[in-house]
C-alpha cells in the first residue's frame, strides 16, 4: 500500500508543473510589457510634441 512507488517520477512531474506555471505567467508578462513599451514610445511624441514649441 505504498501511495508514492517512484518519487524521482513525482518530482520531476512536480518540476514540470512548474516549469509549465512559470511558462504561463511569464510570457503573458513579456507580451505585455512588450506592449507597453510600444505604445510609450509612439505616445511620447504626443505627449511632448516637439513642433508647437519652435526654440
Amino acid at each position: 500500500m505504498m501511495h508514492v512507488e517512484r518519487p524521482g517520477l513525482l518530482s520531476k512531474a512536480l518540476g514540470l508543473i512548474a516549469k509549465g506555471l512559470a511558462m504561463l505567467v511569464l510570457y503573458p508578462l513579456l507580451f505585455l510589457f512588450a506592449i507597453v513599451v510600444m505604445a510609450m514610445v509612439v505616445i511620447s511624441p504626443e505627449i511632448k510634441p516637439r513642433e508647437e514649441r519652435p526654440d
